[in-house]
């Protein structure tokens, strides 16, 4: 699977819509398929990184155990 492009809505640090671009890098006849994610402590990396799992896992990305509530309090956390 390649992820094109993540869009977030009002997810930890990200405020309103957020759109990042993942489409890879041609530069002159070659392809640059790589992206890294860099910033500051609190810039969001992590935010990206979890959001990415509760899209492909939902409830299971916080494990087996997780309750209902547990789960939805999670989402509103965010």
């Amino acid at each position: 699977m390649i992820f094109t492009k993540i869009e977030l809505e009002n997810v930890g640090q990200f405020r309103g819509y957020t759109l990042i671009e993942l489409k890879p890098r041609i530069i002159g006849d070659s392809i640059r398929p790589i992206v890294l994610f860099g910033g500051n402590n609190g810039a969001g990396k992590t935010t990206i990184l979890q959001s990415i799992m509760l899209c492909m896992y939902g409830r299971l990305s916080l494990g087996s155990r997780i309750s209902t509530l547990e789960y939805a309090n999670y989402l509103n956390s965010m």
